[in-house]
């Protein structure tokens, strides 16, 4: 069913929509747009997205760089796109590249703060980077992480293994509503345990970083709107509900000018949507389920 042929459909019941009429032909739309949620709610749209979960992993990881007495440490980092790092403490951290060098420090530091720099923005040219921590008094280095490439140019992407990755899906699909029941089967490398997820809120997923893996998300997608430009498109809105689609209309148009008549079509429409409930429940497929694997 189209727009256009809910039009029609309208028109049979009675509703005077003559092109000339610019506001009730405003309102036929806007009625429409109300009511195509409506009616699609009983029986939604499933999507799939196929999303690829491979954020880079780090060529070298060091967890803890314990100096209590100042002492320096250097760490030799091949062809290092990105460096993490958490510290406490007081002391610098100086990064060498041939002839180059880029210094920062920290001071009196008590809970770990992170350092992330992206290395093309402070050294330039190809090659393996050093980073020499040294301290004046007692520092530690946690979560120390080289990337050999970037995932943006954007340092606050750079993450260590341990942290997630969030997936927004408005920022991924145009048309994302919410998440359907059981939304998401990961597939792990083989002979590897697949990351773990969660969900926030609505529309959010977060994935660990330890491990690439492929996700299969459902989710169901917002009803399209409808306008006279895409009047001949199919509405989203499952088949067997399209005969709804009219009469729970006729009932919002009507329900100012006669509420007598927006009565009757709305009790047509609770009638028909009850026999397809009937319908629906009676062809859905019986399944038993045993716990022993039958």
């Amino acid at each position: 069913m189209t727009a256009a042929d809910v039009k029609n459909a309208v028109a049979l019941l009675g509703f005077n929509l003559e092109l000339s009429d610019e506001e009730e032909h405003a309102r036929f739309w806007a009625m429409l747009n109300t009511v195509l949620p409506m009616v699609a709610q009983y029986a939604p749209i499933e999507r799939r997205l196929t999303l690829v979960h491979q954020p880079p992993q780090p060529s070298t990881v060091i967890s803890v760089i314990d100096k209590p007495y100042a002492d320096a440490v250097t760490i030799i980092a091949p062809s290092a796109a990105a460096l993490y790092f958490e510290v406490t403490g007081s002391g610098r951290a100086v990064l060498s590249l041939r002839e180059q060098t880029y210094e920062l420090s920290w001071e009196n530091v008590v809970t770990p703060v992170a350092k992330r720099l992206i290395v093309k923005n402070v050294l330039y040219g190809e090659g393996d980077v050093s980073i020499s921590f040294e301290g004046a008094y007692a520092y530690r280095v946690l979560n120390f992480c080289a990337y050999d490439t970037l995932t943006s140019g954007d340092a606050a992407d750079i993450l260590p293994p341990s942290s997630v990755v969030c997936y927004d899906m408005t920022q991924l699909v145009e048309d994302f509503l919410e998440f359907l029941p059981a939304p998401v089967s990961v597939q792990g490398l083989p002979g590897v345990a697949p990351p773990r997820y969660r969900l926030c809120g609505r529309t959010v997923i977060e994935v660990a970083r330890c491990h690439p893996a492929v996700l299969e998300i459902r989710y169901r997608p917002r009803v399209k709107q409808v306008s006279e430009e895409n009047e001949n498109e199919q509405l989203d809105v499952e088949p067997t509900l399209h005969h709804l689609v009219p009469l729970l209309l006729a009932h919002y148009l009507w329900m100012d000018d006669e509420p007598s008549k927006a009565a009757q079509y709305k009790a047509n429409y609770d009638e028909q949507l009850a026999l397809w409930r009937m319908r629906s429940q009676a062809t859905a497929h019986p399944f038993v389920h045993n716990d022993m694997g039958w």
